[in-house]
C-alpha cells in the first residue's frame, strides 16, 4: 500500500449550493434525484476529501474537487481521477460507509497495480 485517505462527515452538513462547487454534471445529476440528496452529497464530498488526503503527498498536485468523479457500487466507490493524479503503476480503491447518527465514513488506498511497491 502506498497511500491512504480517510474522511467521516456528517449527511446534513452541507448547504444547498454546495454541489456546484463538489460536483461534476453527472455527480449532480446523480444528487438531484435523490430522495435525501444532502445524504448523497455528503457522500460524494467525503469520498473526495478522502482522496486528497491520500493523493496530497504522492501527486504531482493536489486534486480539486471537479479532477475526480465518483460512482458508487454498492459500498465501493468507482473513482474516476484526472489522468496526471496517479501514476501509471499505481490504482485508487475507495468504500463508504454509512453510519448511525447521521455519518459517512469514506476511505481510500492508493496500490501497486504491480505488486513492487
Amino acid at each position: 500500500m502506498i497511500a491512504v485517505g480517510i474522511d467521516l462527515e456528517r449527511t446534513d452538513r452541507l448547504g444547498r449550493g454546495a454541489d456546484r462547487l463538489v460536483c461534476t454534471m453527472r455527480e449532480r445529476s446523480w444528487v438531484a434525484r435523490a430522495r435525501r440528496p444532502e445524504s448523497r452529497l455528503s457522500v460524494l464530498f467525503s469520498a473526495k476529501e478522502a482522496i486528497y488526503k491520500a493523493l496530497h503527498g504522492i501527486s504531482t498536485r493536489p486534486p480539486v474537487f471537479h479532477d475526480v468523479e465518483i460512482g458508487l457500487e454498492g459500498d465501493r466507490l468507482d473513482i474516476r481521477l484526472a489522468p496526471e493524479l496517479l501514476q501509471e503503476n499505481r490504482r485508487i480503491d475507495g468504500w463508504f460507509q454509512l453510519l448511525p447518527g447521521k455519518y459517512v465514513l469514506a476511505s481510500v488506498a492508493v496500490i501497486s497495480a504491480t505488486g513492487t511497491e
